[in-house]
């Protein structure tokens, strides 16, 4: 709901209208998340767009730097640190089970870690274009893994222990890694739905 709000227009001025009524609206949240949600998801989601008018990332990007800066209630200052608190808090915002992207992707992407703040104050958009391609590419992945584990039954008899708390994990080394943090989260969530039905039912019966 959130990327098709953004996505049904390719008008730069209208995007810029819709990002400042979503900040209106949202300003109880703190700002770091607002800027990460209104233009780094937008970029992330656009990158496999083929033709798109010269600076138009740009463009929302400072607009949307400008804001922070001049936002009277509580103004922000654009340096490298505070670039590295928008790289990290981007994965946690995008990926926040820790099961989409791979170790190898979030250290290739470290180069970004301190170019945020060069970007919004007028650089050329890479970081959210380059994060973004990655992540369509591991989303295709995921879908596909999905697919494979739930086209066969998941095997209930077995004990296991699911780590859902993202704090505690790491990203997975490997492609094995991930499809087994996949496995268990489908396995946990149907469990816990099963849970809930039966919950319900209880309650039905009165």
């Amino acid at each position: 709901m959130f990327l098709r709000y953004f996505y049904e227009t390719d008008n730069a001025d209208i995007l810029m209208l819709k990002l400042i009524n979503y900040m209106t609206n949202f300003k109880r949240l703190p700002i770091l998340i607002i800027i990460l949600l209104v233009a780094g998801v937008f970029f992330a989601g656009s990158v496999k767009r083929e033709v798109d008018p010269p600076g138009k990332y740009e463009k929302i990007l400072h607009n949307v730097t400008d804001m922070l800066k001049e936002a009277h209630y509580s103004p922000k200052l654009i340096d490298d640190s505070f670039s590295k608190k928008i790289f990290y808090k981007y994965f946690e915002v995008i990926d926040p089970n820790k099961n989409i992207f791979l170790k190898e992707d979030i250290e290739a992407l470290r180069k970004f870690e301190y170019k945020n703040d060069d970007e919004m104050k007028g650089a050329d958009v890479e970081f959210f274009k380059a994060v973004g391609q990655v992540f369509n590419k591991r989303m295709e992945e995921a879908a596909l893994i999905s697919k494979e584990i739930l086209s066969k039954p998941l095997d209930y008899s077995i004990d296991e222990t699911y780590a859902g708390d993202p704090d505690k994990l790491k990203y997975p080394a490997t492609e094995a890694e991930r499809k087994e943090r996949w496995r268990k989260s489908l396995k946990y969530q149907s469990l816990d739905r099963y849970v809930d039905l039966i919950e319900t039912r209880d309650k039905n019966k009165t």
